[in-house]
């Protein structure tokens, strides 16, 4: 049972971590939060940003030196984008000695052509002491410019993983276990 405090209050017996997505219906502005997920088509694989966190993705993407994902989510209405998104998740270095990086950018794709809605933030190098480490990530994405998103446009967000150094052999996680999450915040122009 947990220790009371002297108002009665019960304190809790484990630590506790929550993500609330927030929609002010007044300003029409809010954070949504997104989930990457690989699905296939039937010709291709596909990477998106849903707001569903049931499953529908691989383990982890990767391997060899570095390489990039780019993650796309299509909007019903027009909205902007405006303010900071954080992206959070985990990546899988396999050998030992391995340096890498991750970071993250922000288009407005229309199909066609990619507009930089941010720059390309990386979070800090890591390194593998050992092979087969796991290395988690937290990196915070200013948006330099407000964007527009046409009902029918794309919000891509680009994931990098780059090798500093050392021998190849790194993984970007998007699973139930190890999610790869975006907050975005947004403003819905109806």
């Amino acid at each position: 049972m947990a220790e009371v405090l002297p108002i009665n209050f019960p304190l809790p017996t484990e630590n506790l971590f929550a993500s609330y997505d927030w929609f002010d219906t007044n300003t029409g502005t809010g954070i949504q939060t997104f989930y990457g997920k690989r699905i296939y088509n039937g010709t291709a694989y596909k990477y998106l940003l849903s707001k569903s966190d049931a499953l529908i993705s691989y383990e982890s993407e990767g391997a060899g030196a570095s390489f990039d994902l780019d993650f796309d989510i299509s909007f019903v209405n027009t909205v902007y984008i405006d303010g900071f998104a954080y992206i959070t998740g985990s990546f899988y270095i396999q050998t030992a000695g391995a340096v890498y990086k991750v970071s993250g950018q922000l288009f407005h794709y229309d199909g066609s052509t990619e507009t930089a809605a941010s720059a390309e933030i990386s979070g800090p190098n890591e390194t593998a002491g050992g092979g087969n480490e796991r290395k988690y990530f937290c990196v915070k994405i200013p948006i330099t410019t407000k964007t527009k998103i046409t009902g029918g446009d794309t919000l891509r967000l680009t994931i990098k993983l780059t090798k500093v150094g050392g021998t190849d052999g790194v993984h970007l996680e998007h699973s139930a276990t190890h999610p790869f999450i975006a907050a975005i915040p947004f403003k819905i122009i109806t």
